[in-house]
């Protein structure tokens, strides 16, 4: 499950760290979902940085194409309102936040994700976390 604070740091170089590109590196060969929200999210999160001249309208519509070519498919899984707001009361998350945890732990897939509340909810919820190979010695 990936979440959109790990697909918009590709786009701001204060923002991308080794978790950031690791992702990204999965992804040439591998598969992530996202929940719908997660197109609006990204979209939201680019044009604000647009706006605050972070990053240029060219660099943000190459950025979308580069990701358009990556296997991110949408989740339709069915998901409650009353659930979500429920996990997002009980660790501090917005619902938009809650929706990944919520999905990964459905969907029984890893989150990877840069945010520390939606880390730590999705491990108290039996949700494993994309994790950094470690280097071989």
């Amino acid at each position: 499950m990936l979440d959109c604070s790990v697909t918009a740091a590709w786009f701001y170089a204060d923002e991308r760290d080794a978790y950031s590109r690791e992702v990204a590196k999965f992804l040439v060969t591998g598969v992530a979902f996202v929940p719908v929200l997660w197109k609006l999210e990204l979209a939201n999160a680019l044009i604000v940085g647009e706006r605050r001249r972070r990053i240029s309208r060219d660099h943000v519509e190459k950025g979308l194409m580069e990701i358009d070519a990556l296997d991110i498919r949408e989740s339709e899984d069915d998901l409650q309102p009353i659930d979500l707001v429920r996990l997002a009361n009980a660790w501090n998350l917005s619902v938009y936040d809650a929706t990944y945890v919520q999905l990964a732990q459905r969907m029984q897939l890893p989150l990877a994700t840069l945010d520390d509340e939606m880390s730590a909810a999705a491990r108290a919820g039996g949700v494993r976390l994309f994790e950094q190979p470690r280097a071989r010695s």
